[in-house]
């Protein structure tokens, strides 16, 4: 957005831990200390279900770890639970 200070923040970030030029973990690490991204839940849509990836993902504070499934019906079926789960069942917290 051009005018960051009237713009919306997302209500929740899909994130990819291996980004080109930006690594996922460094945007959380970034987004947790900041005072007004802090509260915006992430969860990790990743290729890897690792335990070496997904143990510290949560330490740095993601709220969930999703491994990308293989077709696309099922991704699609796994949007849908996100959308259901993140956007219509979860309270989430108001913006600071």
């Amino acid at each position: 957005y051009q005018e960051s200070e009237s713009s919306p923040l997302p209500n929740l970030i899909l994130l990819d831990l291996n980004m080109p030029k930006v690594d996922g973990r460094q945007v959380v690490k970034t987004m947790k200390i900041d005072p007004a991204l802090k509260r915006i839940p992430i969860v990790i849509f990743s290729t890897s279900g690792q335990h070496e990836d997904v143990g510290p993902a949560y330490d740095l504070g993601v709220n969930g770890y999703i491994t990308k499934p293989l077709t696309f019906d099922d991704l699609v079926a796994t949007m849908k639970m996100v959308d259901d789960y993140w956007l219509s069942l979860t309270t989430l917290p108001p913006q600071i």
